[in-house]
Order: structure tokens, then C-alpha cells, then sequence
């Protein structure tokens, strides 16, 4: 920031004439400097270097901060390669019904089928190119899923679960591709 010269309480006005104004001018080349990378009209701030903050938010779309790191309110579509060191699943906390058609919140469901007697959920649709894992979360008894309209390929009836199996499925063109599974298929 602009270093300017005091003017003391003994000085003339028209002694201290050139202070003045060469405090202006220093004073206006850091404003020329903050206007070349703020524009206030666009609200537009233009950085070449590193900027660092506590916590960012972009119009709660994107909120990102050290402690809770970066959370998406709406699809984030990347235009390139994208380079993940680790990808957490985080999930369901036991479940007895699968989610309604398009409504699969999560990438992973513990189906709790209980002690009682076997359960048997129909595979609603999910989203395009969407990839969900369904795993048996103990107990005695099966879970059952059964494809809606046919939209598990390769799944005539149904696709059984027993304590601890999995299918691993994606949801592409109206259909659900089993990517791999230990459970029955009928």
C-alpha cells in the first residue's frame, strides 16, 4: 500500500501543496493496481498467482474449507481427466427397502434382511450411468431383488442375496448391467 507523508499541524497549506499531492498519486496507483484485478462492475476478481483463504463459497454451489474439504450442491461435469488417489463410498446404514425409481442417494446399501423371513424389494430405475453396490448386511434370511420390467440384464425372476453377498450394478439405457455379483441369479 501507497507510503504517504504526514503533514503536521504547523504547516501551511500552500507549503505542504506538493505533499498533498503527491499522497494522491501515490494513493491512486494502488487503486490502479486493486482495479486491474478487481472489476466491481462484474464482480470479477483476476488472479495470476495463488490465492489462499480460510473457506470458500460459490454461490452454494461449491462450498470448500480445511476442515469438511469440498462439497457440490448440483452435478459437477468434468471437461478432462480427473486423477482420484481415493474414492470413498460412504454407506447406507442398513436398509430393508431399496429407493424409489431415480432416487439412489448412495453408492453403497447394506440390505438387512433380519431373522425373520427373507425380504424381497423390486430394483427400481436409477440414473443414467449411475453405479450403486448392494451387499447383504448379515442375518439368516435372503434378500431378494426383483427387476422391474425386465431392467436387470440377465436377471429372469430374481437376484438373491445371502448374508454378505454383493452385486455390483450400473444403471445404463433403462437397464441395470450387473458388473459382478456372488449372489443367485434366477
Amino acid at each position: 500500500m501507497a507510503t504517504t507523508t504526514n503533514i503536521l499541524g504547523t504547516d501551511s497549506i500552500s507549503s505542504s501543496r506538493i505533499v498533498i499531492n503527491d499522497n494522491f498519486d501515490l494513493v491512486n496507483v494502488d487503486l490502479t493496481n486493486i482495479q486491474s484485478i478487481l472489476n466491481t462492475t462484474d464482480e470479477i476478481i483476476l488472479l495470476s498467482g495463488l490465492a489462499t483463504v480460510g473457506s470458500l463459497n460459490v454461490n452454494n454451489v461449491l462450498t470448500a474449507n480445511v476442515s469438511n474439504g469440498v462439497a457440490f450442491t448440483t452435478t459437477v461435469e468434468f471437461n478432462n481427466s480427473v486423477s482420484l488417489k481415493a474414492v470413498k463410498h460412504v454407506p447406507t446404514s442398513a436398509v430393508t427397502a431399496l429407493p424409489a425409481a431415480n432416487s439412489f442417494a448412495n453408492s453403497v446399501y447394506l440390505l438387512n434382511s433380519g431373522s425373520g423371513a427373507s425380504i424381497s424389494q423390486n430394483l427400481n430405475a436409477g440414473d443414467d450411468g449411475q453405479e450403486i453396490m448392494l451387499v447383504a448386511n448379515g442375518g439368516s434370511n435372503d434378500f431378494i431383488i426383483n427387476p422391474v420390467a425386465g431392467n436387470i440384464l440377465g436377471v429372469g425372476t430374481s437376484l438373491t442375496l445371502t448374508s454378505y453377498e454383493f452385486a455390483l450394478l450400473r444403471f445404463i439405457n433403462l437397464k441395470w448391467y450387473i458388473i459382478k455379483t456372488d449372489g443367485t441369479i434366477v
